[in-house]
């Protein structure tokens, strides 16, 4: 396994997602992430593995309908030379990063409901296991408890008839939960749901869902 720690203490975990999902407006395409719905906002969150984080992205919403003038960060890493992850909406930072970063190749684009600002920081910082990487979950009242866990594998490519309609993670994607320890898999696999009006519980295998949706 790459990853031996939860990221988040079992109990600030109310749901598991898996990867490859669909949600329009925002996912039309398969995710190439997984996710993890929290329990409350400002939880802790902790490195789950030896990784080596590489770059970190700042992204504030500029036009939202529930989250303008809100900022939250991405931390891209290393766990070897093949696989690499990113932590998505990670609402504070630890005292592991600088407490001032040189944010550059700021650029503004816009989603089917939002406008925002995207700058990145080179940052090479390695983290232990269990060692604190900051915070997550940006707003209980408005309903932003999401937390996004993204796992590329080059050499793994998911296939696509068309595949100019997708982007480059989609390829390399696999899902992040299969690579923790049997414990920790198993926990997280026990708490796969759906959110939302359906409220699903995934069923079968793979239990973590796939790409392979065009």
């Amino acid at each position: 396994p790459y990853f031996t720690s939860l990221p988040f203490a079992p109990e600030d975990i109310q749901a598991v997602t898996v990867f490859g999902g669909l949600g329009a407006p925002g996912h039309t395409l398969p995710t190439a992430h997984a996710g993890i719905y929290l329990a409350g906002e400002g939880v802790a969150l902790s490195s789950p593995g030896t990784i080596q984080v590489r770059r970190l992205r700042r992204t504030t919403y500029l036009a939202s309908p529930g989250r303008q003038g809100q900022s939250d960060y991405s931390i891209e890493f290393d766990v070897c030379e093949d696989v690499r992850g990113w932590f998505g909406h990670v609402t504070s930072l630890s005292d592991a990063f600088p407490p001032t970063l040189a944010w550059s190749n700021c650029q503004t684009y816009s989603t089917a409901d939002e406008t925002v600002e995207s700058c990145f920081a080179a940052r090479s910082v390695r983290l232990a296991p269990g060692q604190r990487l900051g915070t997550a979950g940006m707003s209980a009242a408005l309903g932003y408890l999401g937390f996004d866990f993204g796992l590329e594998d080059r050499r793994v490519n998911n296939f696509y008839v068309a595949r100019w309609r997708f982007p480059e993670t989609t390829f390399r994607a696999v899902c992040p939960w299969d690579h923790f320890d049997e414990a920790n898999r198993s926990l997280l696999f026990s708490k796969l749901r759906n959110p939302g009006a359906s409220d699903m519980l995934p069923f079968g295998e793979p239990r973590c869902g796939t790409m392979a949706v065009d």
